[in-house]
């Protein structure tokens, strides 16, 4: 599936800034791979593997894959017709992009999933007027109260500009 207009995030590559454009998500019966073109010019077909590590076509590729290592898995089946919303964010003393996605609850009512550092860290539903987390990994530490009312904040902000 070609994404229209392209998902686009911010990543590191070789020490340096960019913006990764994933283009497509090809289809194919055994792999997931993603056509990513980079701000300093640089294409090419990125697959994942099972180990959560992600490939390109050679060498120069290796940079690029190490900088879209942690964003490239949430694209995975991404409706580009539905919310989603990436930005830049201090976690734990580490830069990392915060992914919030548009998805739907056992009841079919929207909610926000959040992922950075790679994996999902909980969801956030609409409740009266406010936000609260919905869902969340059953192990693992509580999500961080600040995060959340940013989170929360954020989508009030974005979903009105949008007339969601």
């Amino acid at each position: 599936m070609k994404f229209q207009p392209a998902v686009q995030f911010q990543v590191v590559v070789n020490g340096h800034s960019a913006i990764a454009s994933v283009l497509e998500e090809i289809d194919h019966p055994v792999k997931t791979i993603f056509l990513v073109a980079f701000s300093d010019g640089f294409e090419d077909e990125f697959m994942l593997e099972d180990d959560g590590n992600v490939y390109g076509s050679g060498i120069t590729a290796i940079p690029y894959a190490k900088g879209i290592r942690f964003d490239i898995a949430h694209l995975i089946g991404l409706d580009p017709n539905r919310f989603y919303y990436s930005y830049n964010e201090t976690i734990d003393g580490l830069r990392t992009n915060v992914w919030v996605i548009e998805g739907d609850s056992e009841a079919r009512k929207p909610i926000y999933k959040v992922y950075y550092f790679e994996y999902f860290r909980f969801a956030l539903q609409r409740s009266n007027d406010g936000w609260i987390v919905s869902h969340k990994p059953q192990h693992g530490r509580e999500p961080d109260e600040k995060l959340v009312e940013k989170i929360g904040f954020l989508l009030d902000s974005l979903l009105e500009e949008s007339g969601k």
